[in-house]
C-alpha cells in the first residue's frame, strides 16, 4: 500500500488504509505500508507515535526537493520495491504509476480539475490553465492519473459511486476500465441517531440557534478544497439556514477568517 506521508490521523484517504489494513491483518493478511515520510509507528522499533495492531511499515528513500521529483521518484520507487519483494497485490489509493487495484477516492485529478475550472468566470478559467501549466508537480500528477491506467492492463478500479467511473470514462476514453463499485460505508454504531432530540437542542444551545432555523453541518479537515467558500455563499443567501463549521481550525485560519 503506498501512501506518501504515512499518519492515520492524517486525512481521509490515510484513516482508510489504516482501517483497511487493520482488517486485512485480522483475516490473516500480511499487509505493508511504502511511505517516504512515518509519522507513526504501526509495529514495534519503528519510531515515532504508536498504534498497535497496524500494518509493517517501509520507508523508501526519495528526493524531498522539488516536489515534482518526489512525486515521480515516490511512484517509481513504490512499484520497484513492490514487484521485488514478492508481494502478492499492489494496491494504490493514489499518485500511482502502476496498480493491480486501484481507489482513487475522489476520482480523477484532471476531471476534479476540471469541475473546479467551471465553476470560475472565464477570465480566472484562463489564469489557472496557464498558472497550472507552469506548475512542473501539477504535471507529473494529470501524468500519473492517466499513466495508471496505461501500465496495469489488469487493473481493478475500485469506485465509490458511479459518477468517479462516468467521469473517469469521460476523461480517458481510450482507457477500458475493469470497475467495482463500493459505497463508502456508515458506521451504524458511531453515527446513529439514537439520541437525535438531545444532540440537536444541545447544538442550538450552543450557537443559539432558534429552534424554527434550519440547520446545515460541514466537516472537513482542510476546509478550502473541501469547498467550504460555496457553502458559505449558499447558506449567506437562505437567511433561514445556519451553517456549522466543524473541522481541525489551526490548519484553516484563513478559511475560517474569511468565513
Amino acid at each position: 500500500m503506498p501512501i506518501d506521508v504515512w499518519d492515520p490521523q492524517r486525512g481521509g484517504a490515510e484513516r482508510y488504509l489504516d482501517r483497511l489494513s487493520r482488517e486485512l491483518i485480522a483475516r490473516g493478511h500480511e499487509v505493508t505500508v511504502l511511505c517516504s515520510e512515518q509519522r507513526v509507528s504501526t509495529a514495534p522499533g519503528q519510531g515515532g507515535p504508536h498504534l498497535q495492531g497496524g500494518p509493517d511499515v517501509q520507508v523508501l528513500r526519495v528526493p524531498r526537493f522539488p516536489r515534482w521529483l518526489r512525486e515521480l521518484s515516490f511512484a517509481k520507487e513504490a512499484v520497484r520495491v513492490h514487484r521485488s519483494s514478492g508481494r502478492d497485490i499492489l494496491f494504490a489509493v493514489r499518485h500511482a504509476l502502476e496498480a493491480d487495484v486501484y481507489q482513487p477516492h475522489g476520482g480523477s485529478l484532471r476531471a476534479a480539475r476540471e469541475a473546479a475550472g467551471r465553476a470560475l468566470p472565464p477570465w480566472r478559467q484562463r489564469a489557472r490553465a496557464v498558472a497550472g501549466g507552469l506548475r512542473p508537480a501539477l504535471r507529473v500528477l494529470l501524468w500519473l492519473d492517466r499513466e495508471v491506467f496505461s501500465r496495469s492492463p489488469r487493473l481493478v478500479t475500485v469506485s465509490v459511486s458511479r459518477k468517479v467511473e462516468d467521469d473517469l470514462r469521460r476523461v480517458y476514453p481510450e482507457v477500458q476500465f475493469r470497475f467495482e463499485r463500493i459505497y463508502n460505508p456508515i458506521d451504524a454504531e458511531l453515527f446513529h441517531d439514537r439520541d437525535r432530540s438531545e444532540r440537536a437542542a444541545g447544538l442550538r444551545s450552543r450557537f443559539g440557534i432558534p429552534a424554527h432555523r434550519r440547520i446545515a453541518v460541514f466537516a472537513a479537515h482542510s476546509f478550502r478544497p473541501k469547498g467550504l467558500h460555496h457553502a458559505l455563499s449558499a447558506v449567506a443567501a437562505l437567511p433561514e439556514w445556519h451553517l456549522v463549521v466543524a473541522g481541525l481550525l489551526q490548519k484553516n485560519p484563513t478559511a475560517v477568517g474569511q468565513g
